[in-house]
């Protein structure tokens, strides 16, 4: 699961990155570290607010998935990944994976495509999300703001709405796990067979 730490470009690209730069990236982060990264990237993507329960939900199946722990050095890559799924699956209008390099500029284009294809990969191309599972995180999510709920920002989604997050979200399992095979094919065509170890065995 080296794929997602921070340490894989530490070393890959070590000119980048002085060591003041390796502490701060290596120092766990607290609540408010992790909303101020949340917010910026919301302020810059303006992806819907749902797009954070989704989030939610695809980190949590990676890591029932895989057992992979959140590491000070892979909880960014993750989020950004879950996002940038999130918002393809629930937004009309989702920015690529090339805007996402512009307000993330850690990871270029290449490599962010690279990341979500892995992330797909582990979460076994699963991106649908049932209303009673959405319904549930947003619940367990605003019951942490029972003493201010005012400061909960989101509001439950309506029938309408938990209908067109099932459909759309089974309508990007089957494209993303399509394109998954396709990639693979072009690996095929152009190293040979190649057998792939299961993760989860």
């Amino acid at each position: 699961m080296f794929f997602f730490s921070e340490e894989k470009y530490i070393l890959e690209k070590p000119e980048a990155f002085d060591k003041q730069r390796i502490a701060l990236l290596r120092e766990t982060p607290s609540v408010e570290n992790i909303f101020e990264f949340m917010k910026a990237l919301y302020d810059c993507a303006q992806f819907s607010p749902e797009c954070c329960i989704i989030c939610l939900v695809y980190i949590n199946r990676l890591i029932a998935f895989t057992e992979m722990p959140l590491q000070p050095t892979n909880w960014r890559p993750l989020i950004l990944c879950s996002l940038l799924v999130a918002q393809k699956v629930w937004d009309d209008r989702y920015l690529s994976n090339a805007d996402f390099a512009f307000i993330y500029p850690f990871f270029v284009t290449d490599e962010i495509n690279k990341l979500e294809q892995k992330f797909l990969e582990l979460v076994q191309y699963n991106v649908t999300v049932k209303s009673n599972l959405y319904a549930k995180y947003y619940f367990e999510l605003r019951a942490l703001f029972k003493d201010n709920e005012k400061e909960f920002p989101l509001k439950p989604i309506d029938k309408k709405e938990a209908e067109r997050l099932e459909v759309r979200s089974r309508e990007y399992k089957d494209i993303f796990e399509g394109e998954g095979q396709k990639a693979k094919q072009r690996l095929t065509s152009t190293f040979g067979s190649i057998k792939t170890k299961n993760p989860w065995d």
